[in-house]
């Protein structure tokens, strides 16, 4: 009986190991040979046949009317043209987007990308850590199809954080049936704007957020001021800062400059005839009626050697350091930067694209609009990126509200927003905290 059972285990430990290594078996090719291998069964086929779901690659940004338009036809043609990942937009509000970014990435509800000036990089990438730096992923070629100082904006602690889409700075805005001849001096504009202004049909000469930094750091440029040095210094209470705010202060008085205007209102004085200028950004083409008459011109010298230089900002496009998916987002940020589409987003939305070869398209020079913010940005100021110009904003602003427009004397409002930014900036550097 002995033979038989041995013979009997044996022939059962064959075939167990048939079933578990199929080279074992009788009819399975020897490595290396050259045998077909035997086929897969009817469920491993339908797995393998069935496609890997694409990426999804969520993009916030802030566009109005043609930008939003013209992004929208990028990120189609973008899906259209491949199957591995797919870009989906989110359109956020302008006011509430910086709050939604700040709080919802560092909790992994944010976006993958997004789209935003580039003047909150240091605050972000200082106090929230969530920019993903770019400088090794992105080679020199590719940077080179870009205007340099919207790249040299990018650029914090010597890291790039994001790739340019777009740059933005004001320009004037002005009614050909009230203004012939766009004012070239500063004294050509406070004339232009006082001779405008006629009380009896409400139309004001000269319509701007006036009591908002941003709107009226061309005249503290043109006089040669600064708002914030390369150090991250304040120097608003410097003696060219309290000449251009007196200077405004005059247009106030002379009634050419409205009180209390925010965007919506300047859309719609212009509109209605009721502003004969208007100092405003290239989004404002998205907002002036159809059939309205309009052209633009560069902001005039304040100085017979300085022109108005208003902040300059590059609109970039940034990666999330909490993505989930970094190589698939850098793809698509390349694709949005690509000269192809910067075309498309500059002829659908009018958008000053940050890509330099674009204005030599014979199309684009014949936008006089889009030609002249081009030569605008040649005569513009960085806007500073460092974390401390967050405390210089509010402050600034409520300064400039009580010098302008209130009765307080511009110097004395000055000196003691200059005091209090550097309070808060030594708050700043104290606490490593923001100040947004």
């Amino acid at each position: 009986m002995k033979g038989p059972l041995l013979s009997s285990i044996g022939f059962l430990m064959t075939c167990m190991l048939a079933l578990s290594f199929p080279s074992c078996r009788k009819d399975a090719p020897a490595p290396g040979s050259s045998t077909t291998r035997a086929r897969p069964g009817k469920a491993a086929l339908e797995v393998a046949a069935k496609p890997a779901a694409p990426v999804e690659m969520v993009l916030w940004h802030s566009y109005r009317e043609g930008e939003k338009k013209a992004i929208e036809e990028v990120a189609k043609a973008f899906n259209a043209g491949q199957k591995r990942i797919h870009l989906k937009l989110m359109n956020i509000p302008y006011d509430a987007m910086v709050d939604k970014i700040t709080i919802a990435t560092p909790r992994g509800q944010g976006p993958d990308l997004f789209i935003f000036a580039h003047n909150l990089i240091g605050d972000w990438v200082d106090n929230y850590h969530i920019l993903e730096p770019i400088s090794q992923k992105v080679d020199q070629a590719t940077l080179k199809r870009f205007i340099p100082r919207t790249v040299k904006a990018l650029v914090y602690k010597r890291s790039l954080y994001g790739l340019p889409m777009a740059f933005k700075s004001l320009a004037l805005f002005y009614d050909p049936d009230v203004i012939s001849t766009p004012p070239s001096t500063g004294d050509e504009l406070f004339k232009a704007a006082v001779a405008a202004t006629d009380t009896k049909t409400g139309r004001y000469g000269l319509v701007y957020e006036a009591s908002m930094l941003y709107f009226d750091a061309p005249f503290i440029h043109g006089f040669g001021g600064v708002i914030l040095d390369a150090a991250g210094r304040p120097h608003v209470a410097d003696a060219p800062v309290v000449q251009a705010l007196t200077w405004v202060k005059r247009l106030v008085k002379a009634g050419a400059v409205p009180k209390g205007v925010n965007s919506a209102m300047v859309t719609s004085l212009f509109n209605e005839g009721k502003a004969a200028m208007v100092i405003s950004g290239p989004w404002f083409l998205g907002e002036i009626a159809k059939e309205k008459k309009f052209s633009v011109a560069m902001l005039p010298k304040m100085k017979p050697d300085s022109m108005a230089r208003p902040f300059l900002g590059s609109e970039a496009v940034f990666m999330s350091s909490y993505s989930r998916h970094k190589k698939e987002a850098l793809e698509v940020m390349l694709y949005l930067t690509s000269d192809e589409s910067a075309m498309t987003r500059i002829k659908i939305g009018r958008q000053t694209v940050a890509n330099e070869t674009v204005y030599a398209s014979a199309d684009v020079r014949a936008d006089h609009v889009v030609s002249m913010f081009r030569a605008q940005a040649e005569n513009s100021v960085l806007m500073p990126s460092a974390p401390q110009m967050q405390a210089v904003w509010s402050t600034m602003d409520m300064a400039i509200n009580q010098a302008v427009f209130g009765d307080v004397d511009p110097a004395a409002a000055l000196e003691k927003a200059q005091k209090k930014i550097e309070s808060d900036i030594s708050k700043m550097k104290g606490t490593g905290r923001s100040m947004h």
